[in-house]
């Protein structure tokens, strides 16, 4: 029979303290490897659209927290331009709440030359601009980067754009001045 001393000199005669100490390292650098490995996976921003960085706040090696703003990316298979309208303007284009219904083009004057884009009414602002009480009527243009029927710039974002909606045409309205409206908002025609 073997005593206990006997036993443990086996034991550290094969080592096998310093292997179990070794796999536990082992074990607990793969563990980290694991961790540094997920918090890599985590680091990389990724926008869900195709697009075009507009300004960056961030470098490399830079160490971020949640919530901070790393930067501004633009969409670049369309352009949305917020057209505000008066209400009475909106009333003259029909279905204007139909979204995708009406008819828009946006054109920008680039040197001595207009281009134009078509595109459509995506959506109504839900709100009236606080400041002006306008509707705001998204207009969304896709393929910003050629216009129609030409070669020409892409539709630059932050470009100052005229958009013309398609509304009703040939209706009888006619301008005049605020003096004309008689009593109960009334006007007097001469045949």
């Amino acid at each position: 029979a073997t005593t206990a001393s006997e036993s443990k000199l086996g034991d550290l005669t094969l080592k096998e303290p310093q292997l179990e100490l070794a796999y536990s390292g082992l074990r607990a650098a793969a563990a980290r490897l694991a961790d540094a490995e997920a918090r890599l996976a985590r680091t990389q921003v990724r926008a869900p659209f195709s697009g075009l960085i507009l300004q960056a706040d961030i470098d490399a090696g830079q160490f971020v927290s949640a919530g901070m703003t790393l930067g501004v990316v633009y969409a670049n298979d369309a352009v949305e331009i917020t057209v505000p309208l008066q209400t009475s303007d909106a009333a003259l284009v029909p279905d204007l709440w139909i979204p995708g219904f009406v008819e828009a083009t946006a054109s920008i004057q680039f040197g001595n030359q207009t281009f134009t884009w078509t595109g459509h009414v995506d959506r109504i602002a839900p709100t009236l601009d606080p400041a002006t009480r306008t509707i705001g009527a998204i207009v969304r243009i896709p393929n910003p980067s050629i216009p129609a029927g030409s070669e020409g710039p892409p539709l630059l974002v932050g470009a100052f754009a005229e958009v013309t909606l398609k509304g009703i045409t040939g209706a009888p309205y006619f301008a005049i001045p605020a003096s004309a409206l008689r009593a109960d908002d009334q006007v007097w025609v001469v045949k």
